[in-house]
């Protein structure tokens, strides 16, 4: 029996190679299975040092591409910065052309040179405006004809014109114009008569001074939406003061049917030449049955900045129902 040194196992003299056990004690021995163990871990450690190249390689080929992505987008960031630097720089000198366009505009409307010396408007115009002519504002009428006892007979040449019957006719036009009560029918006086004014006539006989009109100063309050919107009759009337507000409401009114009205109001309030304070009541209707409530509150922005550009002299307000539970239920 010998003694292995590895693993300190006997192992019998058959299964030794050497050819005596003295030898045997001299080499060192080993029995089969250490000499196994130790051919595989030298086999091991050969194909990890085998591996550990190999990797080494690909990180050093992973860091020079990452090295040259790194500089190409480093050039592709630094164009870009002098693209965007370029464009801030041109969108300050535009700024500063415009600037100076505007101050030169302003300039130029405050210039008297610039200000026309008559400013005459074309005749039947459909809507006067303040600015326009007494003479000029007001459509012309079809006249009617009156008798002339004057008229020569046939066969004779006509006789002198009546200057008195004239002047008389033409100072009753001017009168019935100056005199209008309906301020859409208003117009100040033509240019170059200094200190008269067309205003509405004075009631009493006293001298009183006449007051210039300003143009059109009729103010009217609409409410519009389904039937609870007459809730907002009483709130109206205590802050608005006034009695001259009209609600016009319809049970189940929904907020496009609304609209179309309000629309008609406005178009109604400018051919009459008067301030419109139009209010929308969003009610219960549209709340509990609309399914997508951001289109609602979509179309009622849309529309607003559509009135508020296209008519700017009217007020325009939305108004929603202040609980959409029922009666009894806690809010």
């Amino acid at each position: 029996m010998v003694q292995c040194g590895g693993c300190d196992s006997w192992v019998c003299s058959s299964d030794i190679s050497s050819p005596t056990l003295e030898e045997a004690d001299r080499a060192d021995f080993k029995c089969k299975i250490c000499t196994t163990l130790h051919t595989i871990q030298a086999n091991i450690t050969l194909h990890e040092k085998k591996l550990r190249g190999d990797l080494q390689l690909e990180i050093d080929s992973l860091k020079s591409q990452l090295r040259e992505m790194e500089a190409h987008n480093k050039e592709e960031v630094e164009k870009l910065t002098q693209g965007l630097r370029t464009e801030s720089d041109r969108c300050k000198m535009l700024e500063s052309e415009v600037k100076a366009l505007r101050n030169q505009v302003q300039l130029t409307g405050k210039s008297p040179d610039n200000v026309p010396e008559t400013s005459v408007r074309p005749r039947n115009t459909q809507t006067p405006t303040p600015t326009s002519y007494c003479l000029d504002s007001a459509p012309e009428s079809p006249k009617t004809p009156e008798p002339n006892n004057q008229t020569p007979e046939p066969g004779k040449p006509p006789g002198p014109l009546n200057t008195k019957t004239v002047l008389s006719n033409v100072a009753g036009t001017k009168q019935h114009k100056t005199t209008a009560k309906d301020p859409a029918e208003w117009c100040p006086p033509p240019e170059g008569a200094h200190g008269t004014t067309c205003s509405r006539p004075m009631s009493g006989g006293g001298h009183q001074p006449q007051q210039q009109h300003q143009g059109p100063t009729r103010r009217f309050c609409v409410i519009l939406g389904d039937s609870n919107a007459h809730r907002l009759k009483r709130t109206t009337y205590q802050t608005v003061k006034d009695r001259r507000v009209r609600i016009t409401t319809r049970s189940e009114t929904k907020v496009e049917e609304t609209l179309v009205r309000a629309e008609e109001e406005i178009a109604r309030a400018n051919s009459t030449s008067t301030t419109l304070q139009l209010v929308l009541h969003v009610g219960t209707t549209d709340i509990l049955q609309k399914e997508d409530t951001a289109k609602l509150a979509e179309l009622l922005r849309q529309k607003l900045a559509s009135w508020s550009e296209n008519a700017p002299q009217h007020s325009y307000c939305v108004c929603a129902v202040p609980e959409i539970n029922t009666r009894g239920a806690p809010t």
